[in-house]
């Protein structure tokens, strides 16, 4: 009788490792995941909103791309630096991904997130959604809200 409870002691707390290193793994991917889109959600927003409006085409998901014309982003994107003038600065950025804690989960992160904007002609948010398809975070929405906009 021994030997049994010392197998199934042994059993289960090699079960109990096994499952917090599985947790562990898949909270350092949550903040790996969470850096990495901010940092793009960032990078994308800026390069769109002053220099680079391809660059929300070029990143953009298969599904956002067969919604959104070439053209329609580059008119959009010419709408909102026509209207607010030039991007000045971020202001904050607020949102965050939500990632399966299971690494081996069939469920994509996706994140989203909201940038306070200073422009010339007045102040803005931008929103923009990301999904990890294939080892890369694609937009899934991206949108400029500004009272100067819906004038």
């Amino acid at each position: 009788m021994p030997k049994r409870r010392l197998f199934i002691l042994i059993t289960g707390l090699a079960t109990l490792t096994v499952a917090v290193a599985v947790l562990a793994l898949g909270i350092i991917r949550k903040w790996q995941l969470d850096t990495s889109s901010q940092e793009l959600a960032i990078a994308l927003t800026q390069s769109a909103l002053t220099s680079n409006p391809e660059v929300l085409l070029e990143n953009g998901s298969t599904e956002w791309q067969q919604s959104m014309s070439e053209q329609a982003v580059l008119n959009y994107v010419g709408l909102v630096r026509q209207t607010l003038g030039e991007l000045r600065t971020m202001q904050r950025i607020s949102g965050s991904t939500q990632v399966p804690l299971f690494i081996l989960s069939a469920t994509l992160p996706i994140a989203s997130y909201t940038l306070a904007l200073d422009f010339a002609n007045g102040a803005a948010d931008a929103s923009i959604d990301l999904r990890m398809q294939d080892g890369n975070w694609q937009i899934t929405n991206f949108i400029v809200n500004s009272d100067l906009l819906s004038e």
